[in-house]
């Protein structure tokens, strides 16, 4: 029975548009880590913690690719995550934008905070526009987990803004008000979650090996194109060994100088002889 309450009060908050036709959803998750050291008291407020913001973006576009991964990609590219010329989607497209909040903070010992709210700020600039975050006033005495919010935005202004903060949210920060500091009692810089920092990263490298590859079908075109240098045989002129002068070796005559031999004793030597 709680079940369907709660489901029955989500599709209650829905914009009727949203509920009428179809559209394609697409979130960028935000993260703040807030600290008092940031905030508006010299000595640092009470209150850190981290807070996760979930943007729902609802949309409706004619796209060349109306898959979920085509809208997805049409998304991307509208945020500025890749640039590789494919279909994207226009402001105008976007009909209305989801703001989750989920805070999880740590409390000062001793201390007691009466938290009244959250909301998007620009640092610096008190003439751009705040996104209250609609987080519930409680007291807190202790550290607390789970607290939550949820707002609709759906005025071109309030759409402006948030496609603005998913773009950039380096340039924006997040503030918990408190009823002694409204200034921001605990203040932090936003910057993408993991999943939506992983997915930004995703693209990129694959831009970076489209461009790549674009780049070697260039040059393999470039190469294909040019006809094959070639070299003219080379002559080598056939190598003539020098005749070998051969000179007949004079052979001395050896004179051998007949022995006289002694006849032995006991020898006849003829008469005469």
């Amino acid at each position: 029975m709680r079940k369907t309450l709660a489901v029955s009060l989500l599709t209650a908050a829905l914009p009727l548009a949203l509920l009428a036709q179809p559209t394609n959803r697409q979130t960028v998750t935000l993260v703040a880590d807030v600290s008092g050291a940031n905030g508006a008291l010299p000595a640092g407020g009470a209150l850190s913690g981290r807070v996760t913001i979930d943007m729902d973006f609802y949309f409706q576009a004619d796209l060349e690719d109306d898959s979920a991964e085509g809208a997805s990609d049409a998304f991307d590219r509208f945020l500025g995550f890749v640039d590789d010329g494919g279909s994207t989607i226009d402001a105008s497209d976007i009909t209305a934008v989801t703001v989750r909040t989920m805070a999880d903070l740590d409390l000062a010992l001793g201390s007691v905070v009466s938290l009244t709210g959250a909301e998007i700020r620009m640092p610096g600039d008190s003439t751009t526009p705040t996104l209250d975050l609609s987080i519930s006033p409680r007291v807190l005495q202790s550290a607390a987990s789970g607290i939550t919010g949820m707002t609709q935005l759906s005025t071109d202004m309030e759409i402006q803004m948030a496609v603005a903060i998913a773009r950039s949210p380096g340039s924006y920060s997040l503030a918990l008000m408190s009823e002694a500091v409204p200034a921001g009692e605990a203040v932090g810089k936003l910057h993408y979650g993991a999943e939506t920092n992983d997915r930004l990263t995703r693209r990129q490298l694959s831009q970076i090996i489209t461009m790549l590859m674009s780049i070697q079908a260039d040059i393999d075109e470039i190469q294909g194109d040019e006809p094959p240098t070639e070299e003219p045989p080379t002559e080598e002129p056939p190598t003539e060994e020098p005749p070998t002068d051969e000179t007949p070796t004079d052979e001395t005559p050896t004179d051998e100088t007949p022995t006289d031999q002694t006849p032995s004793e006991g020898s006849s030597t003829p008469p005469g002889v």
